[in-house]
């Protein structure tokens, strides 16, 4: 699910780069080579769809005569910084070879600040968006590692040095932690996700996914050909060790 919204996020924000950009290129050209027609019917809103940025999408409804007196009515979709919404009746130009193109006053003195909102706006979104992805990938990741350890699976036991809360991209916890793999040191991080949001409660109370602990400071974790450790969460079932099974993990040498 995080990885198809990651990728909507991503393609909607690029959609939407491409159909404002392609404005924004076209009314000056318009403006400076088209025709001044006269408005005779202004109307539209301009309104805030994303609370916590200071933008207003704008939908403006305009009727207008062509110089060979035919009547056309258009929508103009714009983008704008809050605050900078038309407040007096503007100027209107028209491209001669298709009068349905057409150029606003008002939104050609703000070109630079559309410019700016768009941008930004495509950046925060394919930014969040890939973020997301980036998470799905690093799920995958590990997944495709317990896939080739329960081949043949090394379990040991890490020692378990701390644990802090993520936030980006998805709420996790983060548990950092040590074991030995060939008489030498190695630390490891790994995240586990949430299992359980709690309407209410600050994330840090959510429900988590957790490892398998085989005492107080130690857990269950599986060992790769290549050294790498993954902790073993609780929901890695039919997993069940016996108390034998955990002492000979926890000392390797019995």
């Amino acid at each position: 699910m995080t990885a198809l919204i990651g990728l909507s996020m991503i393609g909607g924000f690029a959609f939407l780069g491409v159909v404002f950009g392609w404005d924004l290129l076209r009314e000056p050209q318009i403006w400076d080579k088209g025709q001044e027609v006269p408005i005779e019917s202004f109307k539209g809103t301009c309104h805030t769809k994303i609370s916590f940025l200071p933008l207003s999408h704008c939908s403006l409804n305009l009727t207008y005569r062509t110089p060979g007196g035919a009547t056309h009515t258009t929508e103009i979709l714009a983008l704008v910084f809050a605050g900078m919404e038309p407040k007096d009746r503007a100027r209107l130009k028209i491209d001669p070879e298709n009068p349905d193109r057409v150029a606003l006053s008002w939104l050609i003195n703000r070109i630079a600040e559309r410019w700016i909102v768009l941008v930004g706006l495509c950046l925060i979104g394919i930014g969040l968006g890939s973020l997301g992805f980036t998470a799905l990938m690093k799920s995958l990741s590990e997944w495709r590692h317990y896939r080739a350890m329960g081949q043949d699976p090394h379990p040991i036991a890490v020692t378990i040095m701390g644990v802090r809360q993520i936030v980006n991209p998805n709420y996790a916890r983060e548990y950092t932690f040590r074991y030995l793999t060939d008489g030498q040191e190695r630390e490891g991080r790994q995240r586990m996700r949430v299992l359980k949001g709690i309407h209410g409660l600050p994330p840090e109370q959510w429900d988590y996914e957790i490892p398998i602990l085989l005492d107080e400071s130690r857990a269950l974790a599986l060992l790769g050909p290549r050294g790498h450790a993954l902790l073993v969460p609780r929901s890695f079932y039919p997993l069940v060790l016996a108390d034998d099974e955990k002492q000979k993990i926890l000392n390797p040498t019995i």
